[in-house]
């Protein structure tokens, strides 16, 4: 495509050519099986009777413990790397996410021949359906999950329903465990009927950090199943996991977790739906339109598939399925994929920000080999908090990419904001947030009346080596103004140096042109990404409407037609706010190229990068919630100003969580309704701005417009 066009035209192109590859996947998808078409057309399952030629694409099935892309050889647990954390590039052990073999990613033979497969949503259930060769009576049904609620346990489930069978029927099943790279597995002691492993990683993330030993307890896999005539049969094919991330003995552990779960097996699935349905208590409802509907479930589930509140190692750009990004954490997490979860799932995000406590020490290590005081958080972080980022200090990435450190204050600040939790500011967030203003105010440089921050990489990496980097001085002011806050609030003492520094650093910008500048002297080169329209969202930052127009005007004809789902997301969210619904929907429309049938499999870019980027699906809700939402998390009440996308009818946000409240809110063309659930009082503002006192069980219709939420 012709860069001369512009994104607006690219955007048509994109929306036109998914929809009639959209058009061609159904036509060759054959009939959906009846007792799964509900699920279908609810956008809660996604099915195909064939499943993609590009394995990469098949789905995630996770428990934000243990996850794996279906049918690979193998698993990966959260937290459980292997390798040095700057190895120099090509020597290929960089620390990853370290290979544990799935004895759970088994074929049936010649036997049967699949049908069917689907991966269900709501349930975290991967499904696929196969039919008797010779016995075209027998249907076979395997279906694979982790469990939600027992975090140690994954399953296989074979299930042969020979109940119109002529003759009894069997099938083969083939078992060829992979040999880890990772992890050098010995045979232990195991309950009878199994196969027990254990073995360490090989190689520390740090000098002295230490190994992570990893055991598994495996059923006996059958080599053949047989079925008689007129029964059904189902085999359940067990793997309990535990490391030492969790436990002082992961073999003996692993061996009694088998050994208690097993009498629960016929009760498996249902306690693993069971739990899954507590978390879809919270969601987003599209009414009218199945292929949104079906991305935002999506979505959703390819990320709370890889969390859970449990364990807190944060989340990298794959998730924990694959070694994308090798597994690392970045700013993707607190930026992308937790403002959604804050809003739906508190407790799910508080652990994303648990991870980053914990490995404050590290962060405030890094500062001091830098020369700076306070904390730094690495680009890339994996097992022990130390900088991960490759060929680091000689990659420019782990040294210049800081912007991260005042991401991640703000997501902190985030959840104060939605829970307004004072012990929590006091005893968990300050110290992160103090260390940081520290770090910023050692950081910064003053010439010529102003704050300078030179020498760093913007978030768009094709600026690297420039000085006042807009997004970084923004997020850094940000930084400092907040722990002038919190220290107020909580009673810590305040530095004067916060507000002074705060107050004059430089934010370039173009006074002739009326545009901010993405760092000292831009020249209008192509970019990767506006950090520019990131002023707009997610920081908000206050800007006349001529500016961010021109603003907005100005970079979407320099960023690149095949760049990261996020950036347009971030135009689509920055239109919706100024109400230029037109531009907001095209840019809307460049998500679902990056959507892969059948499965929804994120890709990074339209073309090319990394399977399973889940980063994109962070944008992609934050766009639903936050653009068309237009929702918004302020220091002390929560506004809702909606749009209804074109192609959709409503858009229900179901039980949402503000100071500890819970509540819905629906709206189609007409009008909204707020619907209060659980929790202390919430009082409304409408459009009109009437007030009302919200107790639970309270449903309210109001005109269509913008509704303020406080909590006193």
């Amino acid at each position: 495509i012709n860069a001369e066009y512009g994104v607006m035209s690219v955007a048509k192109i994109y929306k036109d050519w998914f929809f009639v590859l959209l058009f061609l996947i159904v036509l060759v998808q054959g009939a959906v099986p009846a007792d799964w078409k509900a699920r279908v057309a609810a956008g809660q399952m996604l099915y195909s009777d064939t499943e993609p030629s590009n394995r990469a694409w098949m789905p995630i099935i996770g428990n934000g413990y243990i996850a794996m892309v279906v049918t690979n050889d193998f698993l990966h647990v959260g937290g459980v790397f292997n390798g040095r954390n700057n190895t120099p590039e090509g020597a290929g052990h960089n620390t990853h996410r370290a290979d544990i073999p799935c004895y759970l990613s088994l074929n049936l033979d010649s036997s049967v021949e699949p049908s069917g497969s689907a991966l269900d949503l709501e349930k975290g259930i991967f499904y696929r359906r196969s039919k008797g060769v010779q016995n075209q009576q027998l249907k076979v049904e395997q279906r694979w999950y982790f469990h939600r609620q027992y975090r140690q346990l994954g399953v296989h489930e074979i299930e042969l329903d020979c109940s119109e069978c002529s003759s009894d029927a069997s099938i083969g099943v083939i078992s060829k465990p992979a040999v880890s790279s990772d992890i050098s597995f010995n045979s232990v002691k195991s309950p009878n009927g199994t196969i027990g492993i254990a073995g360490q990683t090989q190689v520390s993330e740090v000098e002295g950090s230490g190994l992570t030993t990893v055991a598994s307890i495996i059923t006996n896999i059958p080599s053949t199943i047989t079925v008689t005539k007129n029964t059904v049969k189902t085999v359940r094919i067990l793997q309990i996991f535990r490391t030492s991330l969790d436990s002082s003995d992961p073999a003996e552990d692993a061996a009694s977790d088998y050994e208690k779960l097993l009498p629960l097996q016929e009760q498996f699935q249902s306690s693993h739906i069971a739990a899954w349905a507590l978390i879809w208590e919270s969601g987003i409802e599209i009414g009218g339109n199945l292929t949104v509907a079906a991305a935002v479930n999506s979505s959703l589930y390819s990320i709370i598939s890889n969390l859970r509140e449990d364990w807190p190692w944060a989340i990298s750009p794959g998730g924990i399925a694959n070694n994308a990004y090798r597994g690392h954490s970045f700013w993707d997490g607190e930026t992308w994929m937790y403002p959604t979860l804050l809003a739906l799932h508190p407790s799910i995000a508080e652990s994303m920000l648990e991870y980053r406590v914990n490995r404050l020490p590290q962060a405030k290590q890094k500062a001091i080999w830098s020369g700076y005081q306070g904390a730094s958080f690495p680009w890339e972080s994996a097992f022990t908090g130390y900088e991960c980022t490759c060929c680091y200090p000689n990659n420019p990435e782990g040294i210049l990419e800081i912007h991260i450190t005042g991401d991640i204050a703000l997501a902190f600040m985030q959840y104060y904001y939605a829970t307004h939790d004072v012990n929590w500011l006091s005893n968990t967030a300050w110290s992160v947030l103090y260390e940081v203003a520290e770090f910023w105010k050692s950081r910064v440089v003053f010439a010529n009346g102003v704050y300078n921050i030179n020498d760093v990489q913007c978030p768009d990496e094709s600026s690297s080596h420039v000085n006042n980097s807009i997004y970084t001085n923004v997020v850094a002011q940000l930084s400092l103004e907040d722990i002038d806050f919190v220290a107020t609030t909580i009673g810590k003492p305040v530095d004067p140096k916060w507000k002074e520094i705060a107050g004059n650093l430089k934010m370039p910008f173009d006074t002739t042109r009326q545009i901010h500048l993405q760092y000292d002297g831009y020249n209008g080169h192509i970019i990767n990404q506006a950090d520019v329209v990131l002023l707009q969202y997610p920081l908000r930052i206050p800007m006349t409407k001529e500016i961010a127009i021109n603003d907005i005007l100005y970079y979407q004809n320099r960023t690149q037609n095949n760049g990261m789902f996020t950036g347009d997301a971030t135009y689509s969210i920055a239109n919706l706010r100024l109400e230029n619904f037109k531009e907001a929907q095209l840019f809307w429309d460049l998500s679902f190229p990056h959507i892969k049938p059948p499965f929804n499999c994120w890709t990074e870019r339209i073309v090319g990068g990394n399977d399973h980027f889940i980063t994109g699906a962070g944008g992609f809700l934050q766009n639903v919630l936050f653009g068309f939402g237009g929702y918004d998390l302020n220091p002390n009440n929560v506004t809702f100003n909606p749009h209804l996308l074109d192609t959709v009818s409503s858009i229900k946000f179901r039980k949402l969580s503000y100071n500890q409240a819970t509540y819905s809110v629906s709206y189609n063309k007409n009008s909204m309704t707020l619907e209060k659930i659980s929790g202390p009082l919430l009082y409304l503002t409408d459009a009109k701005g009437q007030k009302k006192t919200l107790n639970n069980g309270d449903i309210v219709t109001l005109d269509f417009g913008k509704i303020t939420l406080t909590s006193q």
